[in-house]
């Protein structure tokens, strides 16, 4: 680009505006994107999220209609729609419309800087997918202002597949199609020593109580994500089993804070049904412990012997609204037998996740507890007991701060 002969400032401003047109982050405000993982493994789930990458200038309303079929059919498609739905902080500050499920919250225009999650869409691709298969997702989505007709003609065009809207029309401050390219077969992986895993644990458990299921992240993903979604649902492993009903989550604890920098932590179907939901948003990066929330799931008296896939769907954004590659480990439950002793592990004192070692992330759970931020099981409790230490490992009888502190000191290999 030539700026010779203008001024410095003017050479200055017009480099500077190349830069951000040749930048597809510099993105205006009141752009729209949508991003997803570049590999999702056949019979898997993936989570796409869809942004403004560059802010919100009076914004009132936003509408998003994926174009997938909702559900498997005959045949059955290579991708098809599992839920849907706006983010926490659109459903606090903006009207929305994804896919049939609107929320209205008409008060004064929107204006944030810097990246805004919009919605979270989960598509599952079919388990007869060909590796090596290239997966499209396309959406339909319009960002209104207050000019626009919130209940009329902008939900028509959208359902009758008008897309993008008329130009001219009035209060569309975008519209038009989103694309996120994908490919099926597993993924690559994170460098070695990055630790971006989602997880839960496998273990045994008794039909008689709820059961609580910690879901675990690693290092990399809570230094580094300010907005997540996570998906929790149970599936038999054999034929005749209904799913084990997931009642509630707990609510995350994040960084400064146990509950202020939460936007919103919700149970989406409500508590009954066999999967929930856990949207979130933080200020900054989340607390440096390893759980994000627990799952308490209900197990019906008739499943003694029964295993169950606890099956994890997961995305995570940075503040700079870029997604964060996660590595999700799904886990079992298998139900002992009822009325009777559950055959639990040995019980190493300390350990609470069953792991065989103590860890951050048992000093993690037992302070959940202290706080009454969540369940723990009988046998985590007596685990959880280690004050004052006697040649054995056991404590107390009883769980306070000094059992955190002397699991703490296990943990970093300090035995006393």
């Amino acid at each position: 680009m030539a700026t010779k002969g203008l001024p410095l400032s003017l050479a200055l401003v017009s480099v500077l505006l190349a830069a951000a047109s040749s930048n597809p982050l510099l993105a205006a405000p009141n752009s729209v994107a949508a991003t997803g993982p570049a590999h999702v493994q056949p019979g898997d789930d993936a989570v796409l999220v869809v942004l403004a990458p560059d802010g919100l200038a009076d914004a009132r309303s936003f509408r998003l209609f994926p174009n997938l079929p909702s559900g498997p059919g005959l045949p059955d498609p290579p991708l098809w729609l599992v839920t849907a739905s706006a983010s926490p902080q659109a459903r606090a500050m903006l009207s929305t419309y994804i896919d049939g499920n609107s929320t209205s919250q008409l008060g004064a225009p929107v204006t944030v800087d810097g990246p805004f999650v919009l919605a979270y869409v989960v598509v599952h691709v079919s388990a007869s997918v060909q590796p090596g298969t290239p997966l499209v997702v396309t959406m339909h989505y319009a960002l209104l202002d207050s000019r626009a007709d919130d209940q009329g003609s902008s939900l028509d065009w959208g359902r009758a597949g008008q897309w993008p809207l008329p130009d001219g029309t009035a209060g569309v401050l975008s519209s038009g199609d989103l694309t996120v390219a994908m490919e099926a077969g597993p993924d690559p992986g994170p460098p070695p020593g990055l630790d971006s895993t989602v997880s839960v644990a496998s273990f045994r458990a008794s039909p008689d109580a709820l059961i609580p299921v910690p879901v675990m992240l690693g290092s990399y993903i809570r230094q580094h994500a300010s907005y997540g979604f996570v998906r929790i649902t149970t599936v038999p492993t054999r034929d005749g089993l209904l799913s084990l009903p997931v009642t509630g989550l707990s609510r995350p604890m994040l960084s400064g804070s146990i509950a202020s920098m939460i936007t919103d932590a919700v149970t989406d179907p409500l508590p009954g049904i066999a999967s929930a939901t856990l949207e979130l948003a933080a200020a900054t990066t989340f607390w440096p412990l390893d759980t994000i929330t627990t799952a308490a799931l209900q197990p019906p008296p008739s499943s003694p012997g029964a295993t169950y896939r606890i099956h994890l769907s997961a995305g995570f954004v940075a503040q700079d609204g870029s997604l964060l590659r996660c590595e999700v480990k799904d886990g079992t439950v298998t139900i002992g037998p009822s009325g009777g002793p559950t055959q639990e592990p040995p019980l190493v004192y300390g350990d609470l996740n069953g792991d065989g070692r103590v860890t951050m992330a048992d000093c993690d759970l037992a302070l959940r507890f202290l706080l009454g931020l969540q369940m723990i099981t009988p046998q985590q409790a007596k685990a959880a007991d280690v004050w004052p230490a006697t040649p054995d490992g056991r404590g107390d009888g009883r769980i306070s701060l000094e059992d955190i502190r002397e699991m703490l000191l296990r943990a970093v290999g300090v035995w006393r």
